[in-house]
């Protein structure tokens, strides 16, 4: 939008070729491989999530690291090679970069890189609002981040945890889909992508329909005519997918996926999961959460006699 330089192609490096044969780590997995996971940084087992940020004035890093959660920690780096370098290493959970890098350039080819390298990395904008490069900030939402942190409106400590949860919860459901999506009947594609995306809040069949334009009972006939599950049923089943997703991580309890997924209780998730699976959490995360509920989830979507639990 500017004359503006922008930044140079992310290098890649050994075991991150692109093209056919692609072997990023994160990368998307073909149709036939949806049933392995690739584990992705945000997931990784037995440490603090890190913030790797490049932010250039002084004060910003202070004010970033001082409304930083307790659950996380911040690391700022000089340049965008350094960036580079945490992003490649798998040291990034989350990155924060501003509209442009301390060495001037924009930095929206920067996002799209990650966003096309590391589609499971949140990747946060810190944008000043009342800047006169409002839009770069457009750049960057089109280059696909994550999120939006206004300096001196979003970098409090609660709204900046609940910033970074959010993305990574987003990138969660990304992952959920991506390798089920190419297992899934084409009708069932639009409603389950719904349900996923609002696996954190308590989402009626009547918010689903309403996202998707069609009334109530026209989604509950579509599915019927698929011989597909009920919505509500559906509904159940994203909810959980995302909660094993979560309970995969080791260090998370049940009653801590119960509150990110907005569960009244962890028994309320217990409950759920054993009506629909006959599993128990630890018998669930014993067999392997993800591959275990991902069978379990296309077994009761593909089999006209599966059975629809009782008060789902």
């Amino acid at each position: 939008m500017s004359g503006a330089p922008e930044l140079e192609t992310l290098p890649v490096r050994p075991g991150h070729a692109t093209g056919n044969g692609d072997t990023r780590r994160n990368a998307r997995p073909s149709p036939g491989a949806v049933s392995s996971h690739r584990r992705s940084p945000l997931l990784r087992p037995s440490r603090t999530p890190t913030v790797v940020a490049l932010v250039a004035d002084a004060r910003d890093r202070a004010r970033l690291e001082s409304a930083m959660p307790a659950t996380a920690r911040i690391v700022f780096v000089a340049d965008t090679q350094a960036l580079r370098a945490a992003v490649t290493a798998g040291d990034a959970d989350v990155v924060v970069l501003e509209p442009r890098c301390p060495a001037g350039r924009i930095t929206a080819a920067m996002v799209r890189q990650f966003r096309d390298g590391f589609p499971y990395l949140p990747v946060l904008a810190y944008c000043d609002p009342y800047t006169r490069g409002s839009g770069h900030i457009v750049d960057m939402a089109r280059a696909g981040v994550s999120e939006v942190l206004l300096r001196g409106v979003d970098d409090v400590r609660l709204v900046l945890g609940r910033t970074i949860e959010h993305a990574r919860r987003q990138c969660v459901v990304d992952q959920v889909y991506e390798r089920l999506a190419p297992r899934l009947p084409e009708a069932a594609r639009p409603i389950v992508a719904c349900f996923l995306r609002h696996a954190a809040s308590t989402t009626t069949v009547s918010d689903a329909a309403s996202e998707l334009g069609v009334h109530r009972k026209t989604l509950v006939n579509r599915m019927a005519a698929a011989h597909l599950p009920p919505p509500r049923v559906i509904n159940s089943w994203c909810r959980l997918l995302v909660a094993a997703e979560l309970l995969d991580a080791p260090g998370r309890s049940v009653n801590q996926v119960a509150v990110d997924l907005s569960f009244s209780s962890g028994t309320a998730l217990r409950n759920m999961l054993k009506r629909y699976t006959d599993l128990t959490p630890s018998a669930l995360r014993a067999k392997g959460s993800l591959a275990t509920l991902d069978a379990l989830f296309l077994r009761a979507l593909l089999k006209d006699d599966a059975p629809v639990p009782v008060g789902a």
